[in-house]
């Protein structure tokens, strides 16, 4: 385990608190979502969960026909507790990495342990209701949901996952304040928005200011948020209103860069582990050839590099290997996502404020444009 995660025994999980509200929101939720029109596969749904069996209906039933159960509520008055109690089923269900199984991250990983946590710590024992907002931001493709992920994992606490086009199809904001609501039900939680700048884009429509506001209502605390951890993400940070960005709302921003040489090695020996790679593949090599490459790039290389050996193999009697030619012809196929928002980051105008707030990427994007000046690229912009 590693060393810098020992701290967070500091922080007293109490796995015993998590069980009790998780009892608490299943039976606000059974109370009113169990009606007269129920199928034969809701009624023993439902008729398992009061009886606290629901391992065994699951074992029986499968994790999919409660999933089909829960459809039924999506959309309906009684939303809320359906969302509620998927987000149990989610937790209990599907496990959650916590920081061990994450690539890299390492900076960030502290700064959450050291600032954060110990924030939320300190807020909880001067009697603050608070509750503390982060925003990830960087190139698509590198670990934001995986990481905030590893965060409620990390932390025992149930996670909360909605994108913000889902939060932004109802335009009075019901869907933002149901979320807050059922994170602040739960107490010891990860809301997740993904696409956070499809809500906090700056406002040039009534309906996305309205959200905004909506938002930013939630985020200050209107009602006690003491328990709830909201992780924003963006690949697009330039989108976002400077609002949201004030003190008290996400005013913590952490960078998610490209993967660092060492985690591209460590990337491309994971990505690849389950293949028949030749003694001739050089991850170091590859490593070196990837620089600005994303997790999902490296990803997509090693799987194309499979399907490669796979065909050149094909008609042959050997058993089949994957070269280093293969990795090689592979990343010439790719056109790697990370390389293409460099380019249009490297694009753009960011006024004094902004680099201010966002130094960490702007330092990786005149990296980015030092490189590929270096290259002569003429394809660069």
């Amino acid at each position: 385990m590693d060393s810098t995660i020992e701290p967070l025994v500091f922080y007293d999980v109490r796995n015993e608190a998590i069980e009790l509200a998780r009892a608490s929101c299943l039976e606000e939720f059974i109370s009113i979502v169990c009606d007269d029109d129920m199928n034969q596969l809701q009624e023993s749904f439902f008729r398992t969960l009061k009886q606290g069996k629901i391992s065994e209906w699951l074992k029986k039933s499968g994790y999919s026909e409660m999933e089909q159960v829960l459809s039924k509520f999506k959309y309906s008055d009684r939303g809320d507790y359906a969302m509620a109690a998927k987000i149990v089923f989610d937790s209990l269900y599907k496990s959650l990495p916590d920081f061990s199984q994450v690539v890299g991250f390492q900076v960030i990983k502290n700064e959450i342990i050291n600032n954060v946590f110990a924030s939320e710590t300190w807020k909880e024992g001067a009697g603050n209701s608070e509750g503390a907002a982060i925003l990830l931001y960087g190139p698509p493709g590198c670990g934001k949901t995986y990481f905030a992920r590893s965060v409620a994992g990390q932390t025992k606490r149930i996670f909360l996952n909605k994108s913000a086009a889902e939060l932004a199809r109802w335009s009075s904001g019901t869907m933002i304040s149901s979320c807050f609501n059922i994170a602040r039900k739960i107490g010891n939680s990860v809301l997740f928005i993904d696409e956070i700048d499809a809500i906090g884009e700056v406002r040039t429509m009534a309906r996305m200011e309205y959200l905004t506001i909506k938002l930013l209502t939630e985020l200050d605390g209107g009602e006690p948020n003491m328990g709830v951890l909201v992780i924003g993400a963006t690949n697009y940070p330039w989108n976002m209103d400077p609002v949201l960005m004030r003190s008290g709302r996400f005013d913590s921003n952490f960078y998610v860069p490209t993967p660092s040489y060492e985690d591209r090695i460590q990337l491309f020996e994971f990505y690849s582990k389950k293949f028949p790679n030749s003694e001739d593949v050089d991850f170091e090599k590859l490593a070196q050839n990837t620089r600005f490459y994303s997790h999902s790039d490296i990803k997509l290389a090693c799987t194309e590099a499979l399907r490669i050996a796979f065909r050149r193999t094909a008609s042959t009697t050997d058993r089949q290997k994957v070269a280093q030619e293969d990795y090689a012809n592979a990343l010439k196929k790719i056109n790697p996502i990370s390389i293409i928002w460099f380019k249009h980051a490297a694009s753009l105008y960011f006024d004094k404020e902004f680099g201010e707030a966002f130094k960490p990427m702007m330092e990786q994007v005149k990296e980015f444009k030092e490189h590929y000046d270096k290259k002569n690229d003429s394809s660069f912009l």
